[in-house]
């Protein structure tokens, strides 16, 4: 089997972004061969139309948006974009490697997806975006500033938050929490006793945080008496060795 490729975003401390992710996790799981292609944010979308990876929004004026991840397989000559796309298309080009979707719920876990990344991009990602743009190195932070609007700022931490923004960001999670223990005070991951895409979404979260702000990560990797470290390391203990290095 060839090594399938994945598009990631470059940043000074690695695999950084909580969607990229979500696919490095996929892969990992499913122990499928990949290797990294890294890409600065500002040419994103001159690397997405080059190799023919489909857009994955509209911009207001209808012009085509792109983003990572992306992979390409060159067993099949597909390129993929989106990570939940991804995931169902490592499912069903490799059904003999651990699957992400095992009860084939492909709809309920992609309105847990898009609920999930919809509060968690308001509770945590926006009050810590000013912090996270530090990863990048001048190029990439300058084009972030400016597409937002804000200058990066190195002591923004949720602790710093009002006291209503840190009841939001431990609300994100608590509600994930409820989730998990719908199957039971002994559950792990949100499918039972099998992980599943929807665990890679959360922990994806968890891996952004712990390298955005390991300040905040300290605290929230205790929330809910230890749940999402532990969510966090039995989620990496089912991956591949040296994931983080492909």
């Amino acid at each position: 089997m060839q090594e399938i490729v994945l598009y990631d975003i470059q940043s000074k401390v690695g695999a950084y972004s909580s969607t990229t992710w979500r696919a490095r996790y996929a892969l990992g799981y499913k122990r499928l061969p990949f290797r990294t292609v890294w890409v600065e944010i500002p040419d994103i979308s001159d690397v997405c139309r080059r190799i023919g990876a489909p857009p994955t929004n509209k911009s207001p004026n209808a012009s085509d948006q792109y983003s990572l991840p992306v992979i390409q397989d060159p067993n099949t000559g597909r390129c993929i974009s989106d990570s939940f796309k991804i995931a169902v298309y490592l499912d069903e080009r490799y059904p003999d490697a651990p699957l992400l979707f095992p009860h084939r719920d492909l709809g309920l876990q992609k309105a847990f997806q898009d609920s999930f990344h919809c509060i968690f991009l308001s509770s945590i990602a926006k009050p810590l975006r000013r912090k996270s743009f530090a990863a990048f190195d001048d190029r990439t932070r300058e084009f972030l500033e400016h597409a937002h609007g804000v200058e990066v700022a190195s002591d923004v931490s949720l602790e710093r938050c009002c006291d209503e923004a840190k009841a939001q960001a431990k609300e994100t999670y608590a509600w994930v929490e409820t989730c998990i223990q719908a199957n039971g005070n002994d559950a792990t991951f949100l499918a039972g006793d099998v992980l599943s895409y929807s665990d890679l979404v959360v922990v994806a979260s968890l891996k952004w945080l712990s390298k955005a702000s390991a300040e905040d990560w300290s605290k929230v990797s205790e929330w809910h008496d230890g749940r999402w470290r532990r969510l966090l390391a039995a989620t990496e203990g089912l991956m591949m060795d040296g994931l983080e290095d492909m």
